[in-house]
């Protein structure tokens, strides 16, 4: 799960294969459109933290609201919630 949420500068979680694969880790506002994409590539089995700054691609901060991080690695997605404070 995101810590923390709700954020207001940044919010880490964590990514864990059980062995090494491609991951992509994207974030998303609550009309659905990507915002940012956080992690793409591939990682070794194990932990790997992702910290977001709360920032879009280009580097804008985001406003406040609701958005969803997605997750997918070795044929499976996870989606959690991310609450933006002002």
């Amino acid at each position: 799960l995101p810590f923390p949420s709700p954020a207001r500068r940044s919010t880490t979680f964590s990514l864990t294969l059980a062995e090494e694969g491609v991951a992509r880790v994207e974030a998303f506002d609550a009309a659905g459109r990507r915002v940012r994409t956080l992690l793409s590539g591939t990682r070794p089995a194990g932990t790997t933290p992702v910290t977001w700054d709360l920032a879009d691609d280009g580097g804008a901060r985001l406003p406040a609201g609701l958005y969803l991080v997605r997750g997918e690695a070795l044929g499976a997605i996870g989606t959690r919630r991310v609450l933006i404070l002002p």
